[in-house]
């Protein structure tokens, strides 16, 4: 045994259960993302919801998980997606456009606030980097994000 060893089990974070591959369309593109939904959230339940806004780099994969593990465990579904030519998503090749970002964003709330198991009273959004313009010029232009 290695000095100063613990000899405690290290405690393994649940990750959900409940995470699938959705799309939703915006100005006729077909966007790709991710729906998690909260760890423990009972069957029926309509849980808070937040969208996960990648930065310039779309790379969403490497940044967003750790992200949607914790915000899954505190209570929240998470919706992660690529924005219009990034990603799996349909769209002009790493086009930085932001009022398109904007768009894609109102679209996935849209989306949301049609699944059964999000309270479209409670959608608020995150986003990374140059997410995070995205998610402040989104906040600007709808009261419906809290």
């Amino acid at each position: 045994m290695a000095l100063n060893a613990s000899k405690t089990k290290p405690k393994l974070v649940k990750q959900s259960d409940s995470s699938e591959s959705v799309y939703f369309y915006s100005d006729g593109l077909r966007l790709s993302g991710r729906f998690t939904a909260a760890v423990n959230a009972k069957r029926g339940q309509r849980s808070p919801t937040i969208i996960c806004l990648h930065g310039y780099s779309g790379r969403k994969d490497i940044y967003m998980p750790s992200y949607v593990r914790e915000l899954t465990q505190a209570g929240y579904n998470t919706l992660d997606f690529f924005h219009r030519g990034f990603g799996d998503s349909a769209g002009i090749r790493l086009r930085n456009n932001p009022w398109e970002q904007v768009a894609d964003t109102m679209s996935a709330l849209i989306y949301l606030q049609q699944r059964a198991e999000v309270d479209p009273q409670r959608i608020a959004l995150y986003g990374t980097s140059f997410g995070g313009t995205i998610a402040i010029q989104a906040a600007a232009q709808s009261t419906d994000f809290k």
